[in-house]
């Protein structure tokens, strides 16, 4: 059996979506996944009955440099890990660093996103980034990105292959109105609510503290705002909507192993990031059928062309307001044309499994 390093930090989101549809399919006879992260996560249950190991590190900032480096190369001297598979932008480079002191044979540096917020807020960003794709490009063996813009930004002239961010179809999928009704009813909704979801982790990327200029705006009052995931500045944006007064207009449920029936419950998912990759949650709700408004900065290569799919230029709370109340029953519950579209498109998860065992068995 081939036991396999994944190295996302964060286990919730995006990426956490992305390794955990690949365990769930992966062939658990021939491998097995240790995941490290820095925090505890409720998929620690479902990662120990595959035979994989949730190792919690400590955050860079909190141990320093050197001291997390050596941390990250000692677990991997430790279990003797031939593959390790880093989940990144330009901060993975430690755990590169890492992994290509320990010999690890197979390095995969797999970009998901367009932005390093920590590498470009510096005022030697332009001399970074360049020295950051050398050095990736020098210590990984195998570069792998989530679409065309995450590559280019992370590894720019260096080949990479693109292999999307399958996602289960027989799992996100549309529901039948008669059973999308009885969930909205159980979450608390009516069928005058138009339910606006966004699943991500509560960093600032993600811009959460949008929603609260969202519910503020929304004079109409139809609106109720699913706020799915949990992160640093989940407290600040909750604390920040019951100052406002908001609590009935916006749910915090934090993190949540059902999204695909959450995504069910929405009328539109939104994602106001500033900047995104290929975000999979993006694609998982198209799966479902549900209609996605986004804002300029998430790339258009999320759209995958099966729900009205809106980006919004500016960050003006009464254009969003205007584009939810549009969009509120356009969602598409034809099963079979998302599925063949889907497919079509190689976002089915069979088709990224295939496509990065190929990568674990190259040694």
């Amino acid at each position: 059996m081939i036991r396999i390093l994944h190295l996302p930090g964060m286990l919730h989101g995006g990426v956490g979506s992305v390794i955990m549809n690949l365990f769930r399919r992966i062939d658990k006879t021939q491998f097995v996944f240790d995941i490290c992260v820095i925090e505890d996560t409720s998929y620690r249950r479902e990662i120990e009955s595959y035979g994989g190991k949730l190792i919690v590190i400590p955050k860079r900032k909190n141990v320093g440099t050197i001291k997390y480096i050596k941390n990250i190369k000692k677990i991997i001297d430790e279990n003797g890990y031939d593959i390790v598979h880093i989940h990144s932008v330009f901060t993975g480079i430690f755990s590169l660093i890492a992994a290509y002191l320990s010999h690890a044979t197979i390095r995969i540096y797999h970009a998901h996103n367009t932005v390093d917020n920590i590498v470009s807020n510096s005022r030697f960003s332009f001399v970074v980034v360049p020295v950051l794709r050398f050095l990736i490009g020098v210590m990984s063996t195998v570069k792998i990105a989530c679409g065309r813009e995450a590559g280019k930004y992370v590894f720019g002239n260096r080949k990479y292959e693109v292999i999307p961010n399958g996602v289960d179809l027989c799992r996100f999928k549309p529901m039948s109105t008669k059973d999308r009704e009885r969930l909205r009813e159980e979450l608390g909704y009516n069928s005058k609510d138009i339910v606006v979801g966004n699943v991500a982790s509560f960093i600032e990327v993600k811009n959460q503290s949008f929603f609260i200029d969202l519910a503020k705006s929304d004079k109409q009052g139809r609106c109720k705002f699913l706020l799915v995931g949990d992160g640093p500045m989940l407290e600040d944006v909750r604390k920040n909507a019951n100052e406002n007064k908001l609590d009935e207009k916006i749910s915090f449920v934090g993190n949540r192993n059902d999204t695909h029936l959450l995504f069910n419950s929405m009328d539109v998912f939104c994602l106001p990031s500033f900047f995104e990759g290929l975000p999979v949650t993006a694609i998982e709700a198209q799966a479902c059928g549900t209609p996605v408004v986004t804002s300029s900065r998430v790339t258009d290569e999320a759209d995958m062309g099966i729900v009205p799919y809106e980006r919004i230029v500016d960050f003006n709370p009464i254009d969003w307001i205007g584009c939810f109340y549009r969009l509120e029953k356009s969602a598409n519950r034809d099963e079979e044309a998302i599925l063949t579209k889907m497919k079509s498109m190689h976002y089915n998860i069979e088709d990224s499994v295939k496509k990065i065992v190929s990568y674990y068995l190259t040694k």
